[in-house]
Order: C-alpha cells, then structure tokens, then sequence
C-alpha cells in the first residue's frame, strides 16, 4: 500500500536519483509484499537505477513469528534482477546494532559510482 504522502509529493522525492536502497522489515510480511510496488514506482520516476534489496531488523528472527526468510529475500531479489533487467543485490541488516548497515551503504555507493563511469544508469528511464 502506498504511503499517506501523495503520489505527486512523492514523485519530487525521485529527481535526480542515482540509486535505491529499498528496505523492508522482516518481521512484517506487508513491507516484503510491498516492495515490488516500490521499486514500479523508482523505476516510473527515475528509470532502472542501480538498486539494492535489504530486509533489516534481522535480529528479530527468531523471536518474533513469520519472518520472512533469508531464501524469500533472495528470491525477491533475484525476480528484480529479471525485472530491473541486472543484478540486484540483496542484504540483511539489522540498524540496531548496525550489523551489516555499513556493507549496503558501501555496496550502493559503488554501484552509483560504477553506473556514472559508464554514463548512464545499467537501463535508462523507461527502458
């Protein structure tokens, strides 16, 4: 579902984006059944930028029921790769302890840069 902001205020927030890190909480399955929605989104307003997958809040597996799997993640991962067209990876991090916060960062940050050496972004807009 979409967030109370208005997809018009929205789409100001994707100009000039040169990448995404697209993150939902493991511990509540309608953030993961909402990431395709997100990512139709970017790429509507701002192409096929490089994009990474994060389920965050991994320090709750295990203590809390249905948590979306490491294996589910990948999945979703690996169908937005199909979709975007190039890989797309995908992490886990927990921001409470900063387990694994750092890594996505690095890894986006290199992605961008790597993207604007060649150009232009691994698919431009609308393709």
């Amino acid at each position: 579902m979409a967030s109370p902001v208005s997809k018009e205020v929205r789409a100001l927030f994707y100009k000039g984006t040169k990448g995404a890190i697209v993150i939902y909480d493991i511990s509540n399955r309608a953030t993961f059944e909402n990431v395709p929605y997100w990512v139709a989104e970017l790429v509507k307003h701002a192409g096929k930028v490089p994009l990474i997958l994060v389920g965050n809040k991994i320090d709750l597996r295990g203590r809390v029921e249905g948590c979306i799997t490491s294996e589910e993640g990948e999945e979703l991962a690996r169908l937005l790769s199909e979709y975007m067209g190039f890989e797309v990876p995908f992490r886990e991090t927990c921001a409470l302890t900063g387990e694994g916060v750092q890594d996505v960062f690095l890894d986006i940050a290199c992605l961008i840069i790597k993207s604007m050496l060649q150009g232009k972004p691994p698919h431009g807009k609308g393709t």
